[in-house]
């Protein structure tokens, strides 16, 4: 019920449409599920055929969402779901990221932001557990090559200098 409340309250202006509509960080298999039956509820293709729906999952590790289920559980319930036009991952580390994408099978187009894959202990980011930058533009052009990928941009503590070089390896 959750999601299908947010979706009303987000489309009732049948004149100010999104493009795009996201569910982002999502942690578990059951709000996948959750998302996709409230887009068949709403019946969204039909009602709304030209806005876009992305779900981007949120994971612990190359395997696992942050909830504890396994990715491929998720892409297995994305993959069944005509209402998601894009699969994705958010906030989660870049290096997880791309053990993700060099061993997934996916047939949907994906977004991807990464955060800077720090690590956060005792109300407090550790210091230097950052992926450097350069590694980070280094992955970001291996992204750019992938045909699967529709879009890629940066999560938490990702800044407006990784962005900036990011528009300009992609042009």
């Amino acid at each position: 019920m959750f999601h299908f409340e947010r979706l009303s309250l987000l489309l009732e202006d049948m004149d100010n449409l999104p493009d795009f509509v996201a569910f982002e960080t999502i942690p578990c298999v059951l709000e996948v599920k959750a998302i996709c039956d409230a887009l068949v509820r709403f019946n969204f293709n039909n009602k709304f055929p030209d806005i876009r729906v992305w779900v981007s999952l949120t994971c612990k590790d190359a395997k696992h969402l942050n909830g504890g289920d396994l990715i491929r559980e998720a892409l297995d319930e994305l993959e069944k779901c005509l209402h998601v036009s894009l699969g994705g991952f958010n906030c989660l580390s870049p290096l997880h990221l791309d053990e993700i994408l060099s061993t997934m099978s996916f047939s949907k187009k994906l977004v991807v932001y990464p955060n800077r894959g720090e690590v956060f202990e005792n109300r407090a980011w550790v210091p230097e557990s950052a992926t450097p930058d350069d590694q980070l533009l280094s992955l970001a052009r291996k992204w750019i090559s992938n045909e699967n990928i529709f879009a890629i941009g940066g999560c938490c503590r990702i800044g407006t200098t990784f962005i900036r070089s990011l528009a300009n390896i992609s042009h």
